[in-house]
């Protein structure tokens, strides 16, 4: 498992961060979970309990990309959000630095040419990216079939942010041929239109710039 996605499936649910980024994520949400305890007594916002609709869908998409339900799992997803990736992907491969490299990219989703991917819709996209990610980790059918039977998670928290986004905390363990896998995930859950949806964009650096217009002379000259 990104969904950052070491796990089997989690490339879009993490959007690829660096095991690094996804131990600062970890740390910071830990945080998160105990300071909301502190500002709860305050403000009756913070933890939401384990059947808030919200830990429902994001337990439900973590079981369903994990056992290779993918087009189940698409539809719990932020269509904005998938429509973004599939925008980010043709990008990716308008950026290629070679004609072997663009081919490669192509290939890895079972298409020939670019505008066949920018024709996908979100929920095409997910699913064939997934399933290039299994390919990529050689994950044959019996290996599937141990993950499905051995996968099992436990949720460690929910908390909420605000009134229309929830995070929770998992802890997952499954099996392959040859070894046993134990992951932290983070799941951003959003309501849209009265509807609880995957919203991993919420994982990601934000940078907003204080300074508007032109730089100051001496910041200008350091860059």
């Amino acid at each position: 498992m990104e969904l950052a996605f070491q796990s089997p499936g989690y490339s879009i649910l993490f959007s690829g961060k660096s095991m690094k980024s996804s131990k600062i994520l970890s740390f910071v949400l830990a945080v998160l979970f105990s300071a909301s305890a502190i500002f709860s007594q305050a403000s009756g916002a913070g933890p939401v309990a384990d059947g808030h609709p919200a830990v429902v869908i994001g337990l439900n998409y973590v079981d369903e990309v994990s056992k290779g339900r993918y087009e189940a799992a698409a539809e719990k997803v932020k269509p904005k959000h998938l429509d973004a990736q599939v925008k980010k992907y043709a990008r990716a491969v308008r950026n290629t630095p070679s004609v072997d490299a663009e081919d490669a990219m192509l290939r890895r989703l079972g298409v020939k040419r670019l505008r066949e991917i920018e024709a996908m819709d979100g929920p095409a996209f997910y699913v064939a990216h997934q399933r290039a990610l299994e390919r990529e980790r050689r994950i044959t059918p019996t290996t599937r079939k141990r993950i499905e039977e051995s996968f099992h998670f436990k949720l460690l928290g929910a908390v909420e942010e605000n009134d229309d986004l929830v995070h929770i905390l998992v802890r997952t363990s499954h099996e392959t041929l040859n070894a046993i896998i134990s992951e932290l995930l983070i799941v951003s859950i959003e309501s849209v239109a009265g509807n609880w949806l995957i919203a991993p964009e919420h994982q990601e650096m934000k940078v907003r710039p204080l300074i508007t217009g032109e730089l100051p002379a001496e910041m200008d000259a350091a860059e």
